[in-house]
């Protein structure tokens, strides 16, 4: 399951992505009276369509966030026994390219939550989405932006950047993401988050010369 936060007052409603800086966002927006609520896609169609709240969520670049959902998966007991479960696959000594490939012959539907595509997570029955691309973050800037979601939200909270668990160290790996691909991992990420790629506006890169030498935290413009 996701999660997401309601604000009444401003009818406003955070729909999480996992490994989409959704732990920042909750701990600035979790408070007694917009508690974290867990969801399934159902409820984003209640709260969005039927009661009129307007949906804000949080993008990242697929390239990095592919990087991130493999690091959190073989480090996590709890996601390798969901693999282990739902897929008979033991994902503990996976490389990055064998977890490309995994996720690459699964759809989003059998996959655990961290491996699905950003848009599985507000992407209703029928094939809807109902988020106004004007309310979509990236992660890369949230920074810069974050004067416009304080305001959304009413609060002077400060963005709140995760620190490293010094007892748990090597779950937390700050090397740079690029240097796990190959251009076999690069071709099935492009290939397997196309969708995401497109909807929130990130470019793709056909050679690993344009991962390293493109700047990948850029977004071409959303079609509003």
């Amino acid at each position: 399951m996701s999660g997401f936060i309601i604000d009444r007052n401003r009818q406003y409603i955070y729909v999480s992505i996992p490994k989409n800086a959704s732990t920042a966002m909750r701990l600035f927006l979790e408070s007694p009276e917009t508690p974290w609520q867990m969801h399934g896609n159902h409820m984003i169609r209640k709260h969005v369509r039927d009661l009129g709240l307007t949906a804000v969520l949080v993008s990242r670049n697929p390239y990095s966030r592919a990087v991130s959902s493999y690091r959190f998966t073989i480090h996590t007991s709890n996601v390798i026994n969901i693999w282990k479960r739902t897929l008979n696959r033991d994902v503990t000594n996976y490389s990055f390219l064998d977890w490309c490939r995994a996720v690459s012959d699964t759809n989003d539907k059998l996959l655990e939550h961290h491996s699905k595509s950003q848009l599985w997570h507000i992407r209703l029955m029928g094939g809807e989405i109902v988020v106004d691309k004007k309310q979509i973050f990236p992660s890369e800037t949230l920074h810069a932006t974050w004067t416009v979601i304080k305001k959304m939200f009413g609060t002077d909270r400060c963005l709140t950047v995760r620190i490293p668990r010094q007892d748990k160290p090597e779950t937390r790996d700050f090397s740079d993401y690029r240097s796990l691909y190959c251009k076999e991992s690069l071709d099935l990420v492009s290939a397997r988050y196309s969708d995401d790629f497109s909807f929130f506006g990130y470019n793709k890169c056909s050679s690993l010369a344009d991962l390293y030498n493109v700047h990948l935290h850029t977004r071409s413009t959303l079609t509003q």
